[in-house]
C-alpha cells in the first residue's frame, strides 16, 4: 500500500503516518528474531524508491545525491538541505576475522565431500585435478514443510564440472548415491551451486553435484545454506573454513 500510494501521489493516504506504522513494524520483526519475506523485502525497496522523489536529496559534502552511496570518505559529512526530515540508512560490512560456525534454526544442513567411488574426500588438502561430489544433507527439525533455497558458494580453486552426468545418472560409480531429484530450480553457476525445491516432512534429503579442484593455492571456504523462502527466520548453515589445492 505505501509503496503505490507513494507512486500515484495519493493524497488521500498519510504516507507520514504509513512510513512510520511500516518502520516500527520492521523494527519489531528485527526485535523478535524473525525476518521479511522476499516479496516484503521486495515492496520495501520499491516503497522506499518511490518515497526518495518526495523527501528530496541530501548532500555529501555539499554536493546531492541522487543515488545511494556505496562508500564513505573518512571525512564525509552528509546534510538534509529540506524543511522535512529524511531517513538515512547506513550498513556497514566486513569479513569474519574467523570462520562461521554452523549453526541455524528451523533445519540442519551438512556439506561432505566424495570421491567418484564413494570415499569421503578431505577439502582441506586436495590434489590439483581432483573431481568430488559435493552433498549437502539438509534435515527439516519440523514436518511443517516450505518452499526452500539451498547455496552452496565454492570456494576460490573449484568450479562445477559438467552437471549434466549427475542430472542424468550417467557415472555408474555414484550408483551410491541418493539425492533428491524433484527440484523445482537447480542452476551450476561459476561461483556457486543453488537449488530451490518444496519439501515437507522431518526426513532428511540431499543434493549433490560435481566439482574438479582446478588451481592450487589455499582459499576461504564459504559456508552452504539452506533457507525457507517465505519464512526466512527458519534458516541453517554449515561451517565457513579453509581449502588447500596441492
Amino acid at each position: 500500500m505505501l509503496a503505490l500510494a507513494s507512486n500515484a501521489g495519493s493524497q488521500v493516504i498519510d504516507l507520514d503516518a504509513l512510513t512510520g506504522d511500516v518502520a516500527q513494524r520492521i523494527a519489531l520483526q528485527q526485535e523478535s528474531g524473525s525476518y521479511r519475506s522476499t516479496q516484503e523485502l521486495v515492496w520495501s525497496v520499491l516503497a522506499a524508491e518511490s518515497l526518495s522523489h518526495e523527501t528530496g536529496a541530501l548532500t555529501l559534502n555539499g554536493v546531492a545525491l541522487s543515488s545511494p552511496v556505496t562508500s564513505l570518505p573518512q571525512d564525509a559529512t552528509l546534510a538534509n538541505p529540506g524543511t522535512a526530515a529524511v531517513d538515512m540508512t547506513l550498513t556497514a560490512t566486513g569479513q569474519p576475522a574467523d570462520p562461521p560456525r554452523a549453526g541455524g534454526k528451523g533445519y540442519q544442513i551438512q556439506r561432505d565431500y566424495y570421491g567418484l567411488d564413494g570415499q569421503w574426500v578431505d577439502p582441506a588438502q586436495v590434489q590439483l585435478g581432483t573431481r568430488m561430489v559435493a552433498v549437502l544433507t539438509i534435515r527439516p527439525d519440523s514436518a511443517e514443510g516450505g518452499r526452500l533455497m539451498v547455496t552452496d558458494p565454492l570456494p576460490a580453486g573449484f568450479e562445477i564440472d559438467n552437471p549434466n552426468l549427475l542430472q542424468a545418472g550417467d557415472i555408474a560409480a555414484l550408483d551410491w548415491l541418493d539425492v533428491e531429484t524433484n527440484t523445482d530450480m537447480a542452476e551450476f553457476r561459476a561461483d556457486r551451486f543453488a537449488a530451490s525445491l518444496g519439501y515437507g516432512g522431518t526426513d532428511a534429503f540431499r543434493l549433490a553435484y560435481l566439482l574438479r579442484a582446478v588451481t592450487p593455492g589455499q582459499f576461504r571456504h564459504p559456508a552452504a545454506s539452506v533457507e525457507n523462502m517465505y519464512r526466512p527466520e527458519f534458516r541453517a548453515w554449515t561451517d565457513g573454513g579453509q581449502v588447500v589445492i596441492r
